[in-house]
């Protein structure tokens, strides 16, 4: 059992330096008891993947919001740059798919790999806040059985 927001915590602490470097602002609106059971270290790679894709995305703003919701975690990675190009969201997630100036079309598939051994769920969409592209993932919260 881990916090969603202790990951964030460090996701964001590990990629400052990326952030400073291109100018980057976060705004955050993270729940602090966001419980899930998930592998730690995993997890916050594949966050960070989502996040430092929305980084070299964005142009300036990122929004990363974290909640829970009826028994669930969600997060969500929004960006204010170009978003997904509507034929290319049902590839993203998988291997070698690259966006306009994607890398290595790993990161995705990697995190959506890693998220969905978590039981997680990751889809993206329009950012209706940004409007660039959203990453939102979806943890189930499991309910911890008592022994007496």
């Amino acid at each position: 059992l881990t916090s969603g927001s202790k990951l964030l915590h460090h996701v964001i602490d590990r990629v400052i330096p990326i952030l400073s470097e291109h100018n980057i602002h976060v705004k955050k609106k993270i729940e602090e008891e966001l419980p899930i059971f998930v592998d730690e270290e995993k997890v916050i790679r594949a966050l960070t993947n989502i996040v430092v894709n929305a980084i070299r995305h964005a142009e300036e703003n990122i929004l990363i919001h974290a909640y829970s919701e009826q028994k669930k975690t969600i997060i969500s990675i929004e960006d204010d740059g170009p978003g997904v190009d509507e034929e290319l969201m049902p590839h993203i997630f998988h291997r070698f798919i690259k966006g306009k100036d994607g890398e290595t079309g790993l990161g995705l598939a990697i995190a959506r790999a890693i998220i969905e051994q978590s039981d997680g769920k990751i889809t993206v969409s329009c950012s209706p806040k940004l409007g660039g592209a959203k990453f939102t993932i979806t943890f189930p919260v499991q309910q911890m059985s008592v022994k007496s």
